[in-house]
């Protein structure tokens, strides 16, 4: 749901932002944390909308025993945490900065198109 405090653009910056991730293939429930005036469930909708019915994926989220292992793909994360902090414009210890995650991951896809099996943040 939006939030009765939000202006129209506000509402309207706040879906393009989640489309942009879900297109990206972020999980729903991280998507629901960064975008807090949408639910979960027209998160959700707006996922299977989007992938053409295909429902977002299940389960727990990653551990800690989820990071890589490999010096390649430690090297991605650093340089994708490098391209985040460096475009981001707020203070990133305190809070998200969706358009720099989205500008950080388009740019790392773009420079190294076979770094991951499945494109997404």
């Amino acid at each position: 749901m939006i939030t009765q405090g939000s202006s129209y653009e506000e509402q309207l910056e706040d879906y393009r932002l989640t489309y942009e991730l879900l297109k990206r293939k972020l999980r729903t429930s991280y998507v629901s944390q960064l975008i807090k005036s949408i639910s979960l469930t027209e998160i959700r909708d707006m996922h299977r909308a989007i992938h053409q019915g295909e429902s977002p994926r299940s389960g727990l989220l990653p551990g800690i025993d989820a990071i890589p292992q490999v010096r390649e793909s430690l090297l991605y994360m650093s340089l994708f945490a490098s391209l985040y902090r460096n475009a981001s414009r707020v203070d990133i210890r305190t809070e998200m900065d969706v358009p720099a995650i989205i500008f950080a991951w388009d740019f790392l896809c773009e420079t190294f198109p076979n770094h991951s099996r499945e494109r997404r943040p």
